[in-house]
């Protein structure tokens, strides 16, 4: 009998692992080839290391669905580097080539989402993310660079975060909220949470909300403390059309840090606003030259008032080499990026002025 009990708290110990060491993540492609419709999968999982870690060490592999006749592929973890001591980024990676030019979906599941949600109830649901892509043009998804599970809001306070997004071919990117939705793995179909609320709408006060153009989430302000799930969709577009919709799946804990409480704004429920189109950019114009450049690279940026400007000089990767922050309000700033020492390739100029306006330039 003591055998017995033994073998029913250890197995509970790594059924509770198992269950509690998935934070988040998305999912990247690009294609690989100019001619066929070979794609580079890449899926991130932030992950637990504290609570989970065992589940973790198990997790050297996941199914993915290729979006094409419910296809599943083998992605094997190419490394896993913690972020923090409590929080990993594990990255799995395969390839797969598509029959025909068409828009598909690729998505990951995996049993059992970290337990004690206070927004659904999380036991025995699914983890769950997704992208969807079009394969009829060359292109790479969007990066996001902030990470999942290093952020906690705090009960009471305004909470803002940013997942930072880049887009190696300078396309728009546009951002929303979504419900978090399951899948059981190996069926490729996704479905509903049925139980699924917005943190705000828990206790049904504050406003729960991501600006669509610079992709700052606000809530103002929790109220009650606990671990939350939500997805940010962050939208990319091309000469006026939609060519992909990437899903981050976040997890956020909200604790007691004290301090003067904030007054809570009345319930807004967050929505979901159907986009259909990139708005027209009013008279803002940004332009950088020359492209090619070798030595230096000039940007100018006017707006249609006076404005403060931060230029930012990322590469493919994501990685903000350079920077420049104007203080002052102008119409117009320019600068000029000494560039000579940069490898050859492409590379992005962002500019934050009062909206975020992204061109690029290639490096020889």
């Amino acid at each position: 009998m003591k055998k017995f009990f033994t073998f029913v708290c250890v197995f509970s110990l790594l059924h509770s692992a198992y269950a509690s060491h998935l934070l988040g993540g998305e999912i990247r492609t690009r294609r690989l080839t100019t001619q066929g419709l070979t794609y580079e999968i890449r899926v991130l999982l932030y992950c637990d290391e504290v609570s989970g870690s065992l589940a973790n060490d198990g997790q050297n592999s996941i199914s993915v669905c290729v979006g094409e006749r419910k296809q599943t592929l083998t992605a094997t973890r190419q490394s896993r580097i913690k972020v923090t001591p409590e929080v990993s980024l594990n990255t799995y990676i395969t390839q797969y080539t598509y029959a025909t030019p068409n828009t598909y979906t690729v998505s990951v599941a995996i049993e059992n989402r970290n337990g004690g949600l206070a927004n659904f109830n999380s036991v025995n649901t699914p983890f769950y993310i997704q992208t969807t892509f079009a394969t009829n043009l060359i292109n790479a998804t969007p990066v996001l660079n902030s990470v999942v599970g290093t952020q906690a809001a705090y009960s009471k306070q305004v909470f803002r975060d940013n997942v930072n997004a880049v887009d190696a071919e300078g396309d728009s990117l546009v951002y929303r909220l979504e419900v978090s939705k399951q899948s059981q793995p190996g069926t490729c179909t996704v479905k509903d949470i049925a139980d699924y609320r917005y943190p705000n709408e828990v206790t049904r006060e504050g406003v729960f909300q991501i600006n669509s153009k610079t992709g700052e989430l606000t809530w103002n302000a929790p109220v009650q403390v606990g671990n939350y799930a939500y997805a940010i969709i962050v939208e990319e577009w091309r000469e006026g059309a939609r060519i992909s919709e990437t899903q981050r799946e976040v997890t956020l804990q909200v604790i007691d840090q004290g301090g003067d409480p904030v007054i809570i704004p009345p319930f807004e429920y967050p929505g979901n606003g159907v986009i259909t189109s990139i708005e027209s950019e009013p008279k803002d114009f940004l332009q950088i030259f020359p492209s090619p450049a070798q030595n230096r690279v000039k940007v100018s940026y006017s707006a249609t008032k006076p404005v403060k400007v931060l230029f930012q000089l990322i590469d493919v990767k994501g990685k903000i080499v350079d920077e420049y922050q104007k203080p002052e309000r102008y119409l117009t700033h320019i600068h000029e990026f000494n560039v000579g020492s940069l490898p050859q390739g492409t590379y992005l100029i962002r500019t934050i002025a009062d909206k975020i306006v992204t061109g690029k330039f290639i490096k020889e």
